[in-house]
Formats: structure tokens, C-alpha cells, sequence
């Protein structure tokens, strides 16, 4: 079977920022200021990436000045992604990269001044500033908080890459919501775009479970999308195509279709507790979930068109809105039983449909 081909079932519509092509330049700037690049060739990369344009994807109803904030911020994560998690030493010596971690938080967390003289916690701390002229204290404070839970995955992964250790299913689930900043970009996401979210809708359960499962449908699908990349530059073994293998000892074909049935398996499962929710919580959650929507269809659109995933002849993988697009197992993670998905196989207690699976609705 392999990657080419693939097609991603991906039922919401793609939206962008009319002023993502210049936020994306002006980033370019904000990140020579701050020298967020190992060297120039890294520095060459990450302008061919086009980096800032997932600001656009993420935040498509913000002001120009809030979208600059986002676009910045999306170039910082894939800047620091790259440099200090996975292709610098820094990633493969937890000690070392822990403190690192410890003292970015530490300069996400104090607006009076730059604590960590680093070049990418000064670049926090600019972020952060910007953020306090408009974001609610409360909110700035909620973003800051999240940074800790992103920091925390990727001191995870390095321990689990500095001893050779391949994560079966149910940890890798777990690692990946925070890691890569996917779950930062659920608090960054409505504060660049200046609405809040009621504390009642994030603490419901089911919304929790949409959350997490945008946020996993987001690293699944880059994974896959990134898996030969990564190949080339060595592999660490957290992939979603390479987890698949670890757990279940099924070949490369093998892996691949059964890590697109079980992404299909949560995307069948966020489109009925989605519809759930909107039922029942009506206009308090429906710009909410409209973010983790976004955040699902934007992130893929910025890596199927990026230079950073695809090759020079195109994507491997490509997306779809056809339902016919989606492939259908038996519901409540297919004929993996639910122990195998460990900490978030919790998602299925509250399937509408009971884990029974009728497809799209």
C-alpha cells in the first residue's frame, strides 16, 4: 500500500487569512531579529516552509495585528520543533534539555523581563509581551500554562529517544496531545481571535474528549505526512506509521492501513460527539469546536502545501471532504480493543452512538 495515495478524509472546509501571505513575510523579519535558526541553510528551510502561514490557517478571523502574533508564534514552534527537539543534540540529551525547557517556561511565565537570555526564550518573551496589550490576563495566563504541557512532551520524547525506546499505542496517544503544541494553539487560537471560552464548555467532558482528539488527529496526520522526512534524517521511532508497527508487529503496508483505520476510527468518533455537543450546548461551544475544526483541517492544509513536508513532485498524502473518503471499522477503535489506546481510550465512553459505528452523519 504504502504512502502514495493516501487520501485523508477531512469533512471541514479549508479556511485562511486574507493577510496570511504578508503576516508570513513579516515573520520572516521577527525571526532574523531573534536568530531562530541553527544556520543558514536551517534559516533557508524554515523561509521555504512558509512557517507563518499556519497562523493563517489557525486564526483566520483575527485582526492583522493578532494574526502577526500567531504567524510569529507558528514560526518560533516550527523553528524550535526543528532545532532544539529534533535534529539538534539538545532533543537527545534529556538532562541538558530539560533545564532548557524548565528556564523557556520560566520566560513564558514573567512579562517583567527576559529570565532566559536564550535566543528562543527572548523570543517567548517578546511573544508574551505582545500578548498582554490585548489577550485577557486570565487567558495570557491559561496560554503560558499550556506551554508547560508541550514542554513536558518533549522532555518525554528525548528520554524515550536517548534510550532507544519506541512508544506502543496508548503512550504515543498520550505524548502527542501535548507535543508539537497542538493543544497550546486550542487556548492561543480564540485569544488571537478575541473571544473567550466559557470555563463550563472546556470542563465538559465531551468537549475535553473533542480537544484531545483534534489535537491527536492533528500530530497523527503530520505524522504521516512527515514520516519520510523523518526517515531521512534517521527516525526516532514517534511516528504514527512506526508506533503502529512497535505495537502490533505488522510490516510497512501493513502499518500504514492500520494507522489510517484507526485515524478514520477517531475521526468517525469526533464527527458524532461533535454533533453531540452542538446539540446540546448549542452557540456557548459552537465557536469553540469550529476552532478544533479548524485546527484539524488548517494544520494538515499548511503541511500538505509546505516545503517542509512534501517533495518537490508533491504530497504523498492528499485530502478529501468526500465521505466516501473515509474508511469504516466497527467502531469504538476498530478491532483494537480499547485497552490498546491506554490513557485516552476514555474517548469511547461517551460515543453517542455506544461504539457503534454508522458513519459520517
Amino acid at each position: 500500500m504504502g504512502l502514495d495515495g493516501v487520501v485523508l478524509y477531512l469533512p471541514f472546509p479549508t479556511r485562511l487569512h486574507s493577510g496570511a501571505g504578508e503576516a508570513q513575510a513579516a515573520s520572516v523579519v521577527w525571526m532574523d531579529r531573534f536568530g531562530l535558526y541553527a544556520d543558514a541553510a536551517h534559516r533557508e528551510r524554515l523561509v521555504a516552509a512558509r512557517c507563518g502561514l499556519l497562523g493563517g490557517y489557525l486564526a483566520p478571523d483575527a485582526d492583522r495585528e493578532r494574526l502577526q502574533l500567531a504567524a510569529d508564534f507558528a514560526t518560533w514552534n516550527v523553528a524550535f520543533d526543528d532545532e532544539y527537539c529534533d535534529e539538534g543534540e539538545l532533543g537527545r540529551s534529556p538532562g541538558r534539555f530539560v533545564r532548557v525547557l524548565g528556564l523557556l517556561q520560566r520566560s513564558v511565565e514573567v512579562p517583567e523581563e527576559a529570565v532566559f537570555g536564550d535566543r528562543y526564550g527572548v523570543a517567548l518573551h517578546d511573544l508574551r509581551g505582545r500578548l498582554e496589550e490585548f489577550g485577557p490576563p486570565e487567558g495570557v495566563a491559561a496560554w503560558a500554562a499550556s506551554m508547560r504541557g508541550w514542554f513536558l512532551a518533549e522532555a518525554w520524547k528525548s528520554g524515550n529517544v536517548a534510550e532507544g525506546r519506541v512508544p506502543q499505542l496508548g503512550e504515543y496517544s498520550a505524548l502527542v496531545l501535548l507535543s508539537g503544541s497542538a493543544e497550546v494553539w486550542t487556548v492561543l487560537s480564540p485569544l488571537v481571535e478575541g473571544y473567550g471560552v466559557p470555563g463550563r464548555v472546556r470542563a465538559d467532558r465531551r468537549v475535553r474528549a473533542l480537544t484531545e482528539m483534534a489535537c491527536w488527529l492533528l500530530s497523527w496526520d503530520t505524522g504521516l505526512l512527515s514520516w519520510r522526512r523523518e526517515q531521512r534524517a534517521g527516525g526516532d521511532g514517534h511516528n504514527a506509521i512506526d508506533v503502529v508497527a512497535h505495537t502490533f508487529g505488522t510490516d510497512f503496508d501493513a502499518s500504514v492501513e492500520l494507522a489510517l483505520l484507526l485515524r478514520d476510527e477517531v475521526m468517525g468518533l469526533f464527527i458524532r460527539l461533535r454533533r453531540q455537543v452542538l446539540d446540546e450546548l448549542g452557540s456557548e461551544a459552537e465557536r469553540y469546536v469550529g476552532m478544533l475544526e479548524r485546527l484539524v483541517r488548517g494544520g494538515v492544509d499548511w503541511a500538505v502545501g509546505s516545503l517542509r513536508y512534501r517533495e518537490e513532485a508533491g504530497p504523498a498524502v492528499r485530502v478529501s471532504e468526500d465521505p466516501e473518503a473515509l474508511r469504516t471499522g466497527t467502531g469504538g477503535g476498530g478491532d483494537i480493543p480499547r485497552e490498546a489506546w491506554g490513557p485516552v481510550g476514555w474517548w469511547w465512553l461517551h460515543d453517542p452512538d455506544n461504539g457503534r459505528w454508522n458513519g459520517p452523519r
